[in-house]
């Protein structure tokens, strides 16, 4: 027998003593300095702070070494009252004074020594160790615990319930009230030391000591001295703040340091340290860096990131986009070091040499290399552009790439072989953050390419005699890439005061910096900047509403974005409770006859509205023209402040002086969403794109109408424009109140319904038939269905409602019938083929609705359509009437909303809380477009009147409806509560 089997069996003999031990001892009772050794802490419900290389999370007992001397721990060992006659005992290991040992409580010795035979209860229990006399030393009387709570002693030796478990470590237990840590609000104060990148999904990227990839985290000292790390935490939970403890490291003066996140807890090599915990690639977690004193002077939000995608912390904040640099500084020079790095590692002599990820003329593509002098079977490889699914696509059989030639495969997700061409399932993303990679057959990555951002018509790939990657101006598919090349885009510049809301009096300066050996050029006229302009020598002095436009350039850059920042003084924002928008593009692109969309140019009609869509006047042209947009919270702070698109956005509305704009945010641009939360009652963090209406119809009447009326499907399933309001300047200039309001696309519809990443699924219909994306053709065949079947049977309710989503179009079509909507062609539709496969219903653009004194009930019962000129198709809405279940539920629905959101007193709410909002800036409004504000207030007070009368005009339409032919008990039933909400009662309500 080996010397531990005959320990073991020495133990085994005491366990009787070790047991009267256990039952007469208290936890704690070993008087002082009797054992150099202890129990220090004791987790039974391991799950994520102490994860093996194996991935296992064994429960764990610490022991320290409370003396100054070493201690050979050959003869102690530890017990559970639970099951006595599983020993274990320590091997040969000689503890150092204040060292720490950790035995994995798994039961599971064959993994080594450090491995207990038994394991440990959640609900508690006694825990021995014994001496080398075979008494026992010390007790913890473990209570019930919860999942990774351990039970730890404190300074003083008393033993506490803590959530910061320290495996391995000195205890750290502070009372909550003496500190920050472990709270849920977390108060971060920046410091010299910061959290600089995360990835939460590497497949590629930073490998650890063995080679393996894990999640990782980097840090940066901004500082001009080194910071030893040690007794600084990381974690990824607020709840936790000292999940993971850094050992004695240094980091350099404006240096870098990386930290594995595989949950392996090793902290011996300095290159190559693993926290205890891992990142989710789901997203959500929160990496917080704290200091030793329990400061957190670092914080992020980790995003939902795909594989081998790095968030990256830049000047201008943080970005999803920048080529992944572990362990070194975030720019395009470090990056050039790690672009070779799994080609290196493989040797592989076929790599990735040219993707083509945005053209204005063909298809992505992707173009492989044969470098090796033999040619080389592709069959089965795979190509892709998700690094956890590297066969993703893969090469047809028999396709070979002969030494030194090229191979192209098109990235339009076609996914097929025409005419010798090959087609892979997936497109390329001009975004970027994200690799394209190259696989062998078995899944082995031979080659890795990252994507950043990709600008039209431009290459990206490799190029003899540089490190990194290289953007090329002109592309060549099938030959050696060369010609005018850039390393990257230059940034925009930084300014010492950004954009912003002033008041007279205020004079200052702004100076602007930008990278060593860049160029600023800059204009204050509105104009485009370029190489022309004029280039910044020194700061330029604010005094009155300023337009700063700016762009950068540099060698070996592509020229930065333009950028703006808008000086505006003295701005009426209703005494800080509107935002203020400020938009500015080229003069040339909005009042020039060539370009300017703003004009009717020298192809206008020659009567009102000038025109028609694509047809006459420039304001008629569906043109896009670059701009930068700024949003100023009503406090002043700035919310956005972006490049983007604009177009005018409407119909006989583009004819009216004030226009209304679609803006839009595209990649060619700089970002392709707006990453700011614009609609306070929405809880999105970004937006594709957003209108600012000037009202439209109502833009000489009320100014509230379609916003507020829309706005009755709040709370519903249908899908409705929010809306804030707004005073916006152009170019400069002020350019009036307008609503900022969300913009129907596929993008707001997948948002709303939650199907971001579908957005090309969706099918979607303006009016009646017109096909916006996608096909009418399921729309077409319920139609169908409808006229021919017998509506008033379950059967019949039952196909409807896997065509449609009946309650929306209940509530749907309960607002447009109450509201009087007289515009009812301009409506929209959607499904998602993929999803549920239903029909549902847009709410917007309710201009004429509330005006007119219209009998909705009948206009939408009688067959042959209604609205303007009997335009709109009712066959869907009649039908379903006809069916009792249907019939049932929507006036059930029309009742109850009657009886309270759409109300006389509910509406008048509404209409006054707006009021007193818009009373602030009208005044500046009707100056500016020289408006008469008694003509407001008349039909300020025919939409009330509207309000008013509309409750009692509505009963009397629905009483008194031969399509309906309600009873007085019906009646009573569906708008008994209609009635009594406005003092009326059955006999009351006349015929109209």
């Amino acid at each position: 027998m080996s010397g531990g089997r005959y320990a073991l069996m020495a133990l085994g003999g005491c366990a009787v003593i070790a047991l009267m031990f256990i039952s007469q001892m208290g936890a704690g009772s070993v008087p002082a300095g009797e054992s150099p050794i202890q129990i220090s802490e004791v987790m039974t419900s391991n799950t994520a702070t102490l994860v093996l290389e194996d991935g296992s999370v064994p429960d764990w007992i610490e022991v320290e070494n409370i003396s100054e001397k070493a201690v050979n721990l050959s003869g102690y060992g530890l017990m559970i009252e639970a099951d006595p006659t599983d020993i274990y005992t320590f091997p040969g290991t000689v503890l150092e004074p204040g060292g720490y040992t950790v035995v994995c409580a798994d039961g599971n010795t064959g993994l080594g020594a450090d491995h207990a035979p038994f394991k440990l209860s959640a609900s508690g229990g006694n825990i021995a160790l014994i001496g080398k006399s075979g008494k026992g030393v010390d007790l913890a009387e473990v209570p019930e615990l919860d999942r990774d709570q351990s039970y730890a002693r404190d300074v003083a030796g008393n033993w506490q319930v803590t959530d910061t478990p320290t495996p391995g470590n000195v205890n750290n237990i502070t009372k909550p009230e003496e500190t920050a840590m472990g709270e849920t609000v977390i108060r971060v104060q920046p410091g010299a030391v910061e959290i600089s990148e995360v990835m939460s999904g590497s497949v590629t990227w930073f490998a650890d000591e063995n080679g393996q990839y894990h999640d990782y985290i980097e840090i940066r000292n901004t500082s001009g001295a080194a910071v030893n790390l040690a007794g600084w935490y990381l974690t990824d939970t607020k709840e936790r703040l000292t999940r993971w403890q850094f050992p004695d490291v240094t980091v350099p003066a404006g240096g870098y340091i990386a930290v594995h996140c595989s949950g392996f807890g090793r902290t011996g090599n300095a290159s190559h340290l693993h926290t205890n915990f891992k990142l989710s690639s789901e997203g959500g977690d929160t990496v917080i860096l704290t200091d030793p004193q329990g400061v957190s002077v670092s914080m992020v939000e980790v995003p939902l990131l795909s594989a081998d995608q790095a968030y990256t912390r830049m000047a201008t904040g943080w970005t999803k986009t920048m080529t992944p640099t572990p362990g070194a500084a975030n720019t395009l020079e470090a990056s050039a070091y790690s672009a070779n790095a799994v080609l290196a590692s493989t040797g592989s002599g076929v790599y990735i040499t040219e993707l083509l990820a945005t053209s204005s003329k063909s298809s992505d593509w992707v173009e492989i290399r044969n470098a090796t002098g033999q040619a080389i079977d592709l069959s089965g490889w795979g190509l892709s552009d998700n690094a956890n699914r590297p066969r993703k696509w893969q090469f047809p059989q028999g396709t070979t790439i002969q030494p030194g030639a090229y191979i192209g495969v098109y990235c339009d997700g076609i996914d097929k072989v025409s005419d010798g061409k090959m087609h892979s399932n997936f497109a390329l993303n001009a975004d970027g953050g994200y690799s394209v990679t190259l696989s062998d057959p078995n899944g082995r990555i031979m080659d890795r390419m990252f994507v950043p951002q990709q600008y039209t018509d431009m290459s990206y790939g490799r190029m003899d005699g540089y490190d990194g990657l290289r953007y090329f101006k002109s592309v060549t598919p099938g030959e050696p890439n060369g010609g005018t090349t850039y390393a990257g885009r230059a940034s925009t510049p930084d300014y010492s005061v950004r954009g912003g809301l002033f008041t007279t009096g205020e004079v200052f300066e702004v100076s602007l910096t930008a990278e060593p050996g860049q160029r600023i050029y800059y204009t204050l006229d509105n104009t485009d900047p370029d190489e022309g302009s004029s280039l910044y020598t020194g700061p330029i002095t604010v005094s009155g509403t300023t337009i700063l436009r700016t762009r950068v350039y540099g060698d070996d850059r592509l020229a930065s974005y333009m950028d703006t920042q808008s000086y505006l003084y003295d701005v009426n924002n209703g005494g800080g409770t509107v935002y203020t928008v400020s938009l500015v593009s080229d003069p040339y692109n909005l009042n020039s006859d060539e370009a300017g969309i703003m004009v009717k140019g020298p192809n206008a009609t020659k009567t009102y509205p000038y025109g028609s869509m694509n047809r006459g006047a420039n304001f008629w042209m569906d043109w896009e023209r670059e701009a930068h947009v700024e949003i100023f919270n009503p406090d002043g702070s700035t919310m956005l402040s972006q490049e983007c698109g604009i177009k005018l956005h409407g119909q006989y509305s583009r004819a009216e002086a004030q226009k209304a704009f679609k803006v839009i945010a595209r990649s060619e641009y700089g970002e392709s969403r707006f990453k700011a939360p614009i609609f306070s009652n929405r809880d999105y963090t970004e937006y594709q794109s957003f209108l600012l209406r000037a009202s439209g119809q109502d833009t000489d009447k009320t100014r509230m109408r379609d916003s507020i009326l829309s706005g009755l499907a709040a709370g519903t399933s249908v899908l409705y424009q929010e809306t804030e309001i707004c005073v916006v300047y152009l170019d400069g200039k002020y350019w009036g109140h307008y609503n900022l309001r969300e913009r129907i696309n596929p993008a707001c519809i997948a948002q709303f319904e939650g199907w971001e990443g579908q957005e090309d699924d969706i099918d979607l219909i303006k009016a009646n038939s017109n096909v916006m994306q996608g096909s009418n053709e399921t729309f077409e065949k319920l139609l169908s269905y409808v006229k021919k079947a017998k509506m008033n049977t379950d059967e019949a309710y039952a196909n409807l409602d896997k065509a449609i989503d009946i309650q929306n179009y209940i509530e749907y079509m309960a607002i447009q019938m109450y509201t009087g909507n007289t515009d009812t062609l301009n409506v929209k539709r959607y499904r998602n083929k993929n999803a549920d496969g239903k029909w549902r219903w847009v709410l917007f653009d309710l201009d004429w609705a509330f005006y007119t004194d219209t009998n909705s009930v009948s206009r939408w019962l009688n067959p042959g359509g209604m609205g303007n000129g009997k335009r709109t198709d009712n066959t869907l809405f009649i039908a379903c009437m006809k069916n009792d279940t249907f019939r049932d539920q929507f006036l059930t629905h029309l009742g109850e909303r009657m009886a309270t959101d759409f109300s006389a007193k509910s509406m008048l709410d509404k209409f006054e809380a707006r009021y007193d909002v818009l009373e602030p800036i009208l005044g500046d409004h009707f100056t500016r477009w020289k408006l008469k504000k008694d003509n407001y207030t008349a039909k300020l007070r025919q939409l009330v009147s509207y309000a008013k009368e509309r409750p009692e005009r509505m009963l009397q339409f629905l009483k008194y409806s031969d399509d309906l032919d309600l009873s007085k008990a019906e009646m009573q039933k569906y708008f008994g509560e209609a009635m009594k909400a406005h003092g009326l009662t059955y006999d009351k309500i006349k015929k109209p």
